[in-house]
């Protein structure tokens, strides 16, 4: 006689005896670029005419990314990390210093996790010297 489990599912284990998969956690990261589409961020996308307007939206995208919706809280900080990275940023020379700054600050907040929260201006900032070919 073939017992009705056997009968219903088509094999003779009992539900506890079956193994069950399960998969795995969803990684925060993903396959789509956190700055993709953001004007000056994203190659793809070509940053304003106003080199201002450029930085402050850069500043603004890496300072969310990074620190969350509360990056642009100037009381949570003496001075938002929005507001220092946008600083840095306008401190370009010119239209090629504008476009590596902005690059060099997209990359530091890509490595965010890596090199902490603190470092990313100074990381950019080695970074832009050295595509500017500067020494520091």
């Amino acid at each position: 006689m073939i017992p009705i489990l056997e009968r219903i599912t088509g094999t003779d284990h009992e539900p506890e005896e079956t193994p069950v998969t399960t998969p795995p956690p969803r990684s925060r990261s993903s396959a789509v670029p956190w700055w993709l589409g953001v004007p000056g961020l994203d190659p793809a996308v070509p940053p304003p005419a106003d080199r201002d307007l450029a930085a402050r939206i850069a500043a603004l995208a890496c300072a969310q990314h990074v620190h969350g919706p509360a990056a642009t809280a100037g009381a949570v900080w003496a001075k938002s990390p929005a507001q220092k990275y946008l600083e840095w940023l306008l401190k370009a020379g010119g239209d090629l210093d504008a476009w590596v700054r902005r690059y060099a600050l997209r990359r530091a907040c890509d490595d965010a996790g890596v090199i902490g929260a603190e470092g990313i201006l100074e990381a950019a900032g080695h970074a832009a010297d050295f595509v500017l070919g500067k020494r520091r």
